[in-house]
């Protein structure tokens, strides 16, 4: 199995929100925005083979994927 580093998948996290402008959009201060995801991911249990940080970084990252290679939001799909 690939794994990346979890200090990693924060990291790319934050990226997709400010790749996405839900940064600037929301006013999001990226202070807050860490310790957001460091909350969100706290708050799975790695025990727990696949509802983990694991499989949720992964949907994030493929619906972030898709957004951003589809222009859905620029072709009027999704708002």
């Amino acid at each position: 199995a690939r794994e990346i580093d979890r200090s990693v998948t924060l990291q790319l996290s934050m990226r997709m929100f400010s790749d996405l402008n839900f940064v600037s959009k929301f006013k999001i201060p990226e202070d807050k925005l860490a310790r957001f995801l460091l909350i969100v991911q706290k708050g799975y249990r790695e025990t727990i083979p696949y509802h983990n940080w694991t499989h949720a970084f992964s949907v994030a990252h493929s619906a972030y994927t898709l957004l951003m290679n589809l222009n859905l939001v620029e072709l009027g799909i999704l708002t």
